[in-house]
């Protein structure tokens, strides 16, 4: 989920839970509405573009659907970047 963070700026947590149906790798985009966004406003999906670098690890990595791109889904917890590198 590193290259999630680093190449979208995606939050642990966003990119913990995105799932294959956010990702379009025909469009080359990520669909995915922010955890920290504000529930009560109108629901607000953006769309990321993917980089070609990503857009080879998705492609060497594809999954179907509801499937969770992390081996783990929430794995990260509370966890940061820099302690994701020193893993």
């Amino acid at each position: 989920m590193i290259l999630l963070g680093y190449y979208c700026g995606f939050r642990i947590q966003d990119a913990d839970s995105l799932i294959w149906s956010q990702i379009d790798l025909d469009r080359r985009i990520i669909s995915l509405r922010p955890g920290k966004e504000r529930r009560d406003r109108k629901k607000h999906e953006g769309e990321t573009v993917i980089l070609p670098e990503l857009r080879q690890w998705l492609l060497d990595h594809r999954g179907v659907g509801k499937t969770p791109l992390s081996p783990s889904p929430h794995a990260s917890g509370n966890r940061s970047f820099r302690d994701l590198f020193i893993r």
